[in-house]
């Protein structure tokens, strides 16, 4: 029933909720999905007061880890491929490969804003009905953050 999507795949597409089947799911995907996107912006606001702060590393990266794997099970394409990017610089930074500069964490809050986008169209599939019909850009997100990797 589902499928791992491949990396090949185009990242700036629309969503397929398959709202029918997978209705409960989704309403307990958009309420984790919301509270991991409070936890890393609270954690992104410690980060950039204290840049080596272990603690809120480690909470974006389990933020980001958590809604890389939900949205993998539910085949969201664009959020699972963002989340992934992410988590896989995040973990260069909690394995002092890698040292968050601004930039950096800017990345991070610009990819952030682009999972809370793609979160509000499964808000408006559940409360209203309504499908994405509008795809939310993730693409330029997922190319920058792979740079910043192979910086490291």
């Amino acid at each position: 029933m589902y499928k791992r999507q491949s990396d090949a795949c185009p990242r700036d597409v629309l969503m397929a909720l398959n709202l029918d089947e997978n209705r409960e799911l989704l309403t307990e995907f958009y309420a984790e999905t919301v509270d991991h996107l409070q936890q890393i912006e609270a954690a992104l606001l410690a980060l950039d007061q204290q840049p080596d702060n272990p603690e809120a590393l480690n909470s974006i990266f389990r933020s980001f880890h958590t809604i890389k794997g939900n949205a993998g099970f539910l085949c969201l394409v664009p959020m699972q491929s963002l989340a992934h990017e992410v988590e896989s610089l995040l973990d260069l930074a909690r394995n002092n490969q890698l040292r968050l500069t601004a930039p950096i964490i800017t990345e991070i809050l610009r990819s952030r804003d682009a999972l809370q986008a793609l979160t509000q169209q499964v808000a408006a599939a559940l409360e209203k009905g309504r499908l994405p019909d509008q795809v939310i850009p993730v693409g330029h997100l997922i190319q920058a953050v792979k740079r910043l990797t192979a910086q490291s």
